[in-house]
């Protein structure tokens, strides 16, 4: 229990990430031809807009998407104009938790050389560096000129944010990097390119800011914490600590510290998110969760046993004002399933319930307006507070992105369709595998 960062509270900390832009909403979407085995893309009434033509096409990102052509890919605006030829290996620098909105990076690669085109600014950067690498939401990706030198720079200009040196980095969360130089020093860069030092015999072995707090350890190995001004926010002290999550962590055997570094509660194995009121919910011992309220009393639990292949629990805030919370079971490299679930600890949609699960998989949650979720596993539709929209039908179903979502009908993943928001089928397809 060196440090408590299960897979599940990782997802939360991105979700907790400062978006650098929303996407723009889509007016094309990618969609399979069957008469000539190409793709194009259908305009919301299911017309091509443009013809089918690519080996692949990928999703509208700001404008662009990424396509292929005889095994090489380029990048596209919704003309069908290139404005990267064919000619590269280029995948979204950045898919996020969200999986339908990255962060706007499409990273190139030819010949060993890396370079970038930001959908948000329209730069390219041209193929200068060996590597590329873009995990967030802010202005800077990180590119090195080699495995020894590398620097932040800015993905809409191409400025340096720092001089190239022996660095590593995971990104930048919530406007600050946790950078290890060459000499095994560790320090704070902020987006305006300042650097705060930490304070003398303390080290950041994780490399990442959560919840505006930084894990650190002092000479003896202690754990404490550090805010995001660089300053000891609570001291060494603890043998065993995890990342703060929702205000709180978990320390030492089961200790719940608030940012002041009280204990509010014990016999805690995890946090799992927020909860209604300024709560929060946590993991005990026994196969459970609980809300708890801020100052630690229980508010309610819920039994796990039902679920005996779940490896935790997370929680997230309601899509809509006065909607439900949403309670996910984590069970490792196979989704999230999620279910909606009052303040009370009342469920409304079971977590459990395959027929109304509501997936993480590779789409999140949409932001949609709507708040319509692809309840996945059911093929139906359901709103933010759980209301069934359209009953479950299809193999699968993937979130809406703007007019349209797609559905799927078989579990080969060839037949495919999209619905518009009235539940009609606007165009679909057998797709035939070479």
């Amino acid at each position: 229990m060196k440090k408590l960062l299960a897979l599940f509270s990782v997802v939360l900390a991105l979700l907790a990430l400062v978006t650098y832009a929303v996407a723009e909403e889509t007016s094309l979407w990618p969609a399979y031809d069957g008469e000539s085995g190409r793709w194009g893309y259908i305009r919301e009434d299911g017309v091509w807009g443009i013809a089918p033509q690519y080996a692949q096409a990928q999703r509208f990102v700001n404008g662009y998407a990424i396509v292929k052509v005889d095994g090489a890919e380029g990048i596209i605006d919704e003309t069908g104009r290139y404005v990267i030829p064919p000619e590269y290996a280029i995948w979204e620098g950045t898919i996020g938790v969200d999986g339908r909105e990255g962060n706007g990076v499409f990273v190139m690669e030819r010949d060993g050389r890396c370079g970038w085109f930001d959908t948000q600014s329209g730069f390219i950067s041209g193929l200068m560096w060996q590597y590329v690498e873009s995990w967030d939401d802010s202005p800077y990706v990180l590119a090195g000129i080699n495995r020894d030198l590398s620097t932040f720079v800015h993905r809409a200009t191409g400025e340096r944010l720092l001089p190239w040196q022996d660095m590593f980095s995971y990104g930048f969360r919530e406007g600050v990097a946790v950078v290890s130089l060459g000499d095994e020093e560790t320090v704070l860069v902020a987006l305006d390119g300042s650097v705060t030092r930490l304070p003398e015999g303390i080290d950041a072995p994780y490399g990442e800011v959560a919840d505006g707090m930084l894990l650190v350890t002092d000479e003896n190995g202690l754990y404490g914490y550090v805010g995001l001004d660089g300053q000891i926010a609570i001291k060494p002290q603890y043998t065993e600590a995890s990342d703060f999550n929702s205000g709180y962590a978990v320390v030492n055997d089961g200790l719940l510290i608030d940012r002041e570094g009280h204990v509010i509660a014990e016999g805690v194995l995890s946090v799992c998110g927020p909860w209604a009121d300024g709560g929060v919910a946590v993991e005990l011992p026994g196969w459970c969760w609980a809300a708890l309220n801020a100052d630690g009393t229980e508010r309610f639990r819920i039994p796990v046993e039902a679920y005996p292949y779940a490896k935790g629990v997370l929680t997230r805030p309601p899509l809509a004002e006065g909607g439900p919370w949403w309670v996910g079971y984590w069970y490792g490299g196979v989704g999230i399933d999620f279910g909606l679930m009052t303040a009370e600890g009342e469920w409304l949609v079971d977590a459990d319930d395959n027929d109304a699960c509501l997936c993480l998989d590779n789409e999140g949650f949409s932001g949609d307006p709507m708040g319509w979720q692809g309840t996945g596993y059911g093929g139906g539709y359901v709103d933010a507070y759980g209301n069934e929209v359209f009953p479950a039908q299809w193999y699968y179903a993937e979130h809406f992105d703007g007019a349209l979502a797609r559905v799927w009908f078989d579990e080969d993943w060839t037949a495919a369709g999209y619905i518009n928001r009235d539940g009609e089928m606007v165009y679909q397809w057998t797709e035939v595998q070479e």
